[in-house]
């Protein structure tokens, strides 16, 4: 669906891929191994609550909760957080 990544220090970077059986956030960030997470999409939902940061965005699938874009602005946190929406009720 989408790569995503910080164009302000160019060091994180997120990439995003889904279908109707599946959702996989693969995070790189300096220093750290590579983070993997990958989930059926029919069970994910995207959330946006108060947290560490405006808009904290982040995405569930009822077992575990991780954050996504924080390297991003509040709202394109709350844009990103629509579009996922939108998209995953049409896998639906």
């Amino acid at each position: 669906m989408a790569l995503r990544q910080t164009y302000r220090t160019g060091q994180t970077r997120e990439e995003l891929v889904m279908d109707r059986s599946r959702l996989q956030i693969r995070r790189n960030d300096p220093g750290r191994p590579e983070r993997l997470w990958q989930t059926n999409s029919y069970w994910v939902r995207p959330g946006l609550r108060n947290g560490p940061v405006e808009a904290y965005l982040t995405l569930s699938d009822g077992q575990r909760e991780i954050e996504l874009g924080a390297f991003l602005t509040p709202d394109e946190r709350r844009d990103l957080c629509d579009e996922l929406m939108r998209r995953l009720a049409r896998l639906r």
